[in-house]
């Protein structure tokens, strides 16, 4: 039961994986569309000849992290060390909790639509941009509840059994890639470093 169950969220992780990657190429073959400008006003639809490739080396860290959260869901050793790991960050040394991490995941987006104001524009109108974030949201969220439910890991604190995937971890991350494709000349490596502190902060708070 415990090896089809890893299975399973192996094989909807992989899928997430792959739509993610289809979709960037789709995002960025979209951008190279060009319509040609003549005094007849001639409209051309024809995409030009898509020279980027998939980079695999993008996905190898984000794949390790998957395999190491699906293999501990069974692995008595990756178990007792996360074990370890939430006594020595929490347990032992408790603090007062910080709820940043729950307005922390929708900053990017909030600054995809708010950016407007300061004079820095979005790739997409407003519709284009409402569209996107929706259809992200809806993609994340349905991937991460469903794998939560089949993996049925409690939380740290011991308050419910939908620990794994983090959707604070994951709804921070589809924002940032929100944001990345929404907006021109971002710094998508200091955003997603930035966005790590989401996941810290869910283990900060021991949930």
């Amino acid at each position: 039961m415990q090896h089809s169950k890893s299975t399973t969220i192996f094989v909807m992780s992989l899928f997430v994986l792959v739509v993610s990657a289809k979709a960037q190429v789709t995002d960025s073959a979209a951008n190279n569309l060009f319509v040609k400008d003549t005094t007849q006003r001639n409209l051309s639809w024809r995409l030009p000849p898509h020279k980027k490739s998939f980079n695999a080396k993008s996905y190898i860290i984000p794949s390790l992290m998957v395999a190491y959260g699906i293999t501990a869901i069974e692995n008595d050793g990756l178990q007792k060390l996360n074990g370890e790991f939430k006594d020595e960050m929490y347990a032992e040394n408790p603090h007062k909790q910080i709820h940043i991490d729950n307005y922390l995941q929708f900053a990017p987006a909030a600054m995809v639509f708010g950016l407007d104001a300061f004079g820095i524009k979005a790739k997409h109108n407003l519709r284009d941009r409402t569209m996107l974030f929706l259809m992200s949201n809806i993609i994340t969220n349905a991937s991460v509840y469903s794998m939560k439910s089949i993996s049925h890991q409690l939380r740290p604190d011991g308050s419910a059994y939908t620990s794994f995937p983090s959707g604070h971890t994951a709804e921070a991350f589809a924002n940032a890639e929100f944001f990345t494709t929404g907006i021109q000349g971002c710094f998508t490596l200091v955003w997603r470093s930035w966005l790590c502190n989401g996941g810290h902060h869910r283990l900060f708070k021991n949930v």
